[in-house]
Parts: C-alpha cells; sequence; structure tokens
C-alpha cells in the first residue's frame, strides 16, 4: 500500500514480561545480526543505568550544597554573635550563665533551620509540579515510549507519536519531607554550635567594654 519493500522499525509486544527474553532469543535465532533488537528489559537497564549516575551526580550537589549552606549559617551566626557582644555582657551582668547564653544562639539556628527547610520543601513541591510544564513542550514530539514509577518523584510516561503525551504525576512521601526537614533543623544547629558556644565563653567584662 505504501510502496515500501523494507521497514525502518517493526514494533512487537509480547504476552507478558516473562516472554521478552525468549521472544528476543528467537528473533535473534532467526534474523541473527541483520536486525538490531532493542527490548524492553534492555531500556529499563539503560534507564536504571542513567538513573543512577544522574542520582551519584544530584547526591554530590546536594551535598556540596549542604556544606555550603552549613558554612552559610556559622558565618551569619559568628555575625550575630559580633554584634550583640555588649548584648551577651549585659546578659551575663544580669545573671545569665553559659549554658543560657548557649541555648539562646543555638534557638536562633534552629529558627534559622525551620525557616530553611521550610522553604526548600515549598520550593521542591513546586518545583515538582511545574516539571510536567517544563517537559512536554521539549518531549512532545519523541517516539519513545517508557512508564516508571519513582520512590519522592512518583511516576512518569512518555509517548510520541504512537500515544498520548508526556504526563507526570508527583508524589511525596510525608516520611521523607520530615526527614528533609528535621536534617535541616539538624544541621542548623550542629552549624551554629560553635559561634554559641564562643558566645557562651565569653567574658561578661570585655564583652561589655566591646566597642
Amino acid at each position: 500500500m505504501t510502496g515500501k519493500s523494507s521497514y525502518s522499525a517493526i514494533y512487537i509486544k509480547t504476552t507478558g514480561t516473562n516472554a521478552d527474553t525468549q521472544v528476543t532469543a528467537y528473533l535473534k535465532a532467526i534474523y541473527g545480526t541483520t536486525v538490531s533488537i532493542l527490548s524492553v528489559s534492555q531500556i529499563t537497564q539503560i534507564v536504571s543505568t542513567i538513573t543512577g549516575l544522574l542520582t551519584i551526580l544530584l547526591g554530590a550537589i546536594a551535598g556540596i550544597s549542604l556544606f555550603v549552606a552549613g558554612v552559610g549559617i556559622a558565618n551569619i551566626m559568628f555575625v550575630s554573635v559580633v554584634e550583640r557582644t555588649k548584648e551577651i555582657g549585659v546578659l551575663k551582668a544580669l545573671g545569665f550563665k553559659g549554658r543560657d547564653i548557649l541555648s539562646l544562639f543555638l534557638s536562633e539556628a534552629a529558627v534559622l533551620g525551620i525557616v530553611g527547610g521550610a522553604l526548600g520543601i515549598v520550593s521542591g513541591v513546586a518545583i515538582s509540579f511545574a516539571v510536567p510544564y517544563l517537559l512536554t513542550g521539549s518531549m512532545g514530539s519523541s517516539s519513545l515510549s517508557q512508564s516508571g514509577t519513582g520512590g519522592f518523584g512518583g511516576t512518569s510516561s512518555t509517548s510520541g507519536q504512537f500515544g498520548s503525551s508526556f504526563s507526570y504525576t508527583p508524589v511525596f512521601s510525608p516520611e521523607l519531607i520530615g526527614l528533609v526537614f528535621l536534617f535541616a533543623v539538624g544541621l542548623s544547629i550542629i552549624a551554629g554550635l560553635y559561634p554559641a558556644r564562643r558566645a557562651s565563653k565569653m567574658d561578661p567584662v570585655v564583652a561589655l567594654r566591646h566597642e
């Protein structure tokens, strides 16, 4: 009907996932190396490899970001201690003990972690819901069809000229969100521990004379 004597590609749908390997071996036995066979299991393996590499890359970026965030929080706390040296001296002169000053600055660091963690979670959720709209245009013309599930990212599916458009449904785990929030607060407290301890050890006489 089309006037063509050959095909550029043939799509074969098996009766089940277990028949994938058998059908691939059967086709190789018939056609040998004259055709290139790409099974769903091979595509899954390729996608898994790419996903693993992306996970390592994102993990490295997250680690660097956490380090930078810790340094930034520590720097903010150091500046706060220096700017409030006289206040620390007055508090100690009024009877505040070292542990009271320590608790005061650690509470300030915890507030920074709470605000930063909340903003980070809200931003992450917003970006996750924005992903489908960003990828629809770039992947709408793709001829590859695939589907998968993720623990935090949710489910996604793409199809080109043989199916519907790209779709993505974010799925969020309350346990993971809570863990991320606690981690942000914990990181802030750890980063602010040394500046707070330095403030608690400050001599009140020297602090009151500070200009």
